[in-house]
């Protein structure tokens, strides 16, 4: 939590506490006994003029109920631990940092290469430094020349000598922090290497090994299939791996609030479930099809480096698929809360990562938002009857579609509207549009490329059938993404604070529960004066 928060993790505990303080104190209905300590002996209650029903205890229950000792005392545990875990990563990083200078080192390389403007680099999985295994199982990246004629392979053991580069921290309010990004993806920092020797080959794990494998094989298919333009973006959108894609074509798809699209998300395993299911449940039966697109998804994870995004995703839909499987009702709130759980048990700083900001965050605000903002489109109807009786059914059923669509759309970009802000200082004002086509053309997109991929591999014929309608849908995507050079199209905001954050999100919270209690139709007697309330307001 001091990570999170950027101070002491005891700040958190003072207005919980504080808060349950306040609850437990408040009175309780005349001539019942008060709370322990509220007053003296369990004096009762003195008479209030306030009308039956409408006592303070009524507004503090269900918070009574969240907010309790126990939830405090698993709040204040748990906190304290993720924040020693914290302490002792930072502590561990900047020893390195002080230790380390000129490294002489044993290692695996578990990345293949990367070739930047002037050299080649690589991710290390160190077994020792300078003869000491102090930090054995920890990451660097190891930057060799583009002229080396002695090839570097995934799984390679290889000895190294050179210098270690630390990491730059951000030097301008707002700019990108390097130091922090690596702690994302558990990179101490860089070595530039002198020489090298490759001992042993495949030495990394064997599931990792044949991930890999896998990857470069789909990364070769796209590459072959597709012109350099369209097989980058593929491969984002497939792979997640939009580390190739121009700058240029990224800043559109950031304008145009559709960059969601180029990180794996819900949206795309769902698409991909979808395919999987359609081709194996006629041949292996319902439980079996589950079983292996619950074995596809785990080796997709693998495949994709395990980005957060992904796990996010695919962690979700692998639960629901076991709750199907045992006949269990699934719990999203649940399933959502263990997958965040298991990436920060991997690495605590990916909380930090903006993909699994987005990610998440974008989920919670559908889960709570959906209902509502759809409720409030669906009463935009035409009133006059003249027109009312000439739109045909169908019409009617497109029009609900989309609403149904935009509903998504606005209720995830409610929720991660600040987080867009804070990180790039721009807002799409588009989104609506860009995200109504998107949402139509980006399940062609991955169905396609899955079946082009699987029929190269097979039938390269039929894969270049089915390329000539990938390329198509990817052409009307990045023109889709063109909408962000429009005129007005951005809007540049300042980088708000963590507080402005946070009344934000308050605020949409309040204004989303007096919404839904003024739309209320059986509602309790708190909620009827809650919606008198409103009223009023």
């Amino acid at each position: 939590m001091g990570l999170y928060f950027k101070y002491s993790v005891v700040l958190l505990y003072i207005p919980a506490i504080a808060i349950y303080k306040i609850i437990k104190g408040r009175c309780v209905p005349s001539g019942q006994k008060c709370p322990i300590g509220t007053f003296p002996n369990g004096q009762k209650c003195p008479k209030r003029n306030v009308p039956n029903g409408h006592n303070g205890h009524r507004y503090f229950r269900y918070v009574k109920l969240i907010l309790n000792s126990k939830v405090i005392l698993i709040i204040i545990i748990i906190s304290s631990i993720s924040n020693g875990i914290v302490l002792f990563k930072n502590q561990q990083y900047n020893n390195l940092y002080k230790e380390v200078n000129t490294v002489t080192g044993k290692g695996i390389v578990v990345s293949n290469k990367v070739e930047k403007e002037y050299k080649n680099q690589y991710k290390v999985k160190i077994i020792d430094i300078n003869g000491n295994s102090k930090y054995k199982n920890t990451y660097l990246f190891l930057k060799t020349d583009k002229k080396s004629k002695q090839e570097i392979k995934y799984g390679d053991e290889i000895t190294f000598s050179g210098d270690f580069i630390e990491p730059t921290s951000r030097r301008n309010f707002g700019g990108f922090d390097y130091k922090q990004y690596l702690k994302t993806i558990k990179v101490f920092g860089s070595i530039n290497v002198d020489s090298y020797k490759v001992t042993q080959h495949n030495k990394a794990n064997i599931v990792f090994s044949f991930s890999n494998s896998c990857l470069l094989k789909f990364e070769e298919v796209i590459d072959s299939i597709l012109e350099e333009n369209q097989s980058e973006l593929l491969k984002g959108i497939l792979l997640g791996d939009s580390s190739n894609i121009d700058e240029d074509i990224k800043e559109q798809f950031r304008i145009s609030s559709i960059s969601h699209v180029l990180a794996v998300s819900g949206m795309h395993v769902a698409y991909l479930v979808i395919g999987i299911n359609f081709l194996l449940k006629s041949k292996a039966g319902k439980n079996k099809s589950k079983v292996i697109i619950i074995i596809f998804l785990i080796l997709y994870m693998f495949i994709t480096g395990f980005s957060p995004s992904v796990v996010r995703a695919c962690t979700m839909e692998i639960l629901v698929l076991i709750a199907s499987l045992i006949h269990r009702r699934n719990d999203t709130i649940n399933s959502l809360s263990l997958s965040l759980i298991l990436i920060l048990i991997y690495n605590p700083f990916l909380i930090m990562n903006i993909g699994l900001q987005f990610s998440y965050i974008g989920t919670i605000g559908i889960l709570f938002f959906h209902n509502n903002v759809l409720k409030f489109l669906k009463d935009i109807k035409i009133r006059n009857k003249k027109w009312k009786y000439k739109i045909s059914p169908k019409l009617t059923k497109v029009t609900d579609r989309v609403k149904e669509i935009l509903a998504v759309t606005i209720s995830a970009q409610i929720a991660i509207m600040p987080i867009m802000i804070y990180h790039f200082n721009v807002f799409g004002m588009y989104f609506f549009l860009t995200n109504l086509i998107v949402s139509v053309i980006i399940g062609p997109i991955i169905i396609l490329g899955l079946a082009t991929i699987t029929s190269y591999i097979i039938i390269p014929q039929i894969a270049k059938i089915l390329a000539v309608g990938l390329s198509l849908f990817i052409e009307c995507l990045i023109f889709i993404s063109n909408i962000g050079e429009l005129p007005y199209s951005k809007i540049y905001m300042k980088t708000p604070s963590i507080l402005q954050i946070i009344m934000y999100y308050i605020t949409i919270v309040i204004l989303n529960i007096c919404y839904e209690i003024y739309n209320s139709k059986k509602i309790s007697t708190t909620r009827k004066a809650s919606k008198k309330f409103n009223c009023v307001i």
